[in-house]
């Protein structure tokens, strides 16, 4: 590899390599390929990549650098977080368009996308389940989260129209027809029943009292569209 003072160099630590710098600084920041990976995809054609002084990447990413050499030594947790994850984003963004994605890459991006909609599904009674705790389980920043389930859109409202869709196939099935609403709102993550209520009545235009009482006189309640999308999209996995 050939590179000038302002390159931005890409290798992996476990590439043998041996380097003659003189009369320069080098600064590196050595980040977890695993948590790399789970940011922007494989990363192993990276390794060797360099980048003239002059492009988008290293610029950007050189000025970061000095952003985190200038601050203190010894973070709080949180700023030591926001770091890391502000480290990823811009990595995950200047690094992840340096190839076309192959197509085996985007099968993979494909398979963690129906993970992490089988998790959702999994742990809907959670009222804790977000965008956030999604990004932890999985080691994903947000980005790149919203990026593999583009198609839903806002992660917690894609969660939260979940839920309703999933209460209100509950509340119309015979099987449930002496469990209390409240019951049921918190087997899908709600907290409160109120809230629950409101939610529900903005979603479908009815009540769940007024669904139930439907059901019990014998009329036929489909799912609306507006739960039924989201409700398939979450099917066949």
């Amino acid at each position: 590899m050939t590179f000038e003072v302002g390159s931005l160099c890409v290798t992996k630590l476990s590439s043998p390599a041996e380097y003659r710098l003189e009369g320069i600084t080098w600064t590196v920041i050595v980040v977890p390929r695993r948590r790399l990976e789970a940011a922007m995809g494989p990363v192993a054609r990276l390794d060797g990549r360099v980048f003239a002084p002059d492009s988008p990447q290293a610029l950007i990413l050189g000025a970061h650098i000095r952003a985190l050499i200038d601050l203190p030594e010894t973070l709080a947790p949180d700023g030591a977080a926001l770091a890391g994850r502000t480290c990823l984003d811009l990595l995950a963004s200047c690094l992840g368009g340096a190839w076309p994605r192959s197509e085996s890459d985007a099968v993979a991006e494909a398979e963690t996308a129906k993970a992490i909609r089988r998790h959702i599904e999994a742990h809907l009674a959670d009222p804790d389940l977000g965008p956030g705790t999604i990004c932890a389980d999985f080691g994903l920043s947000r980005s790149r989260l919203y990026r593999l389930l583009s198609a839903t859109g806002d992660v917690a409202a894609t969660i939260r129209s979940l839920r309703l869709a999933r209460a209100h196939r509950a509340i119309a099935s015979r099987r449930m027809d002496d469990r209390p609403v409240g019951e049921i709102a918190a087997a899908f993550g709600f907290q409160q029943e109120r809230s629950f209520r409101r939610a529900f009545q903005q979603a479908f235009g009815y009540s769940p009292a007024d669904l139930r009482a439907r059901v019990r006189a014998g009329a036929a309640v489909p799912l609306p569209e507006s739960g039924a999308v989201i409700d398939d999209w979450f099917n066949g996995l």
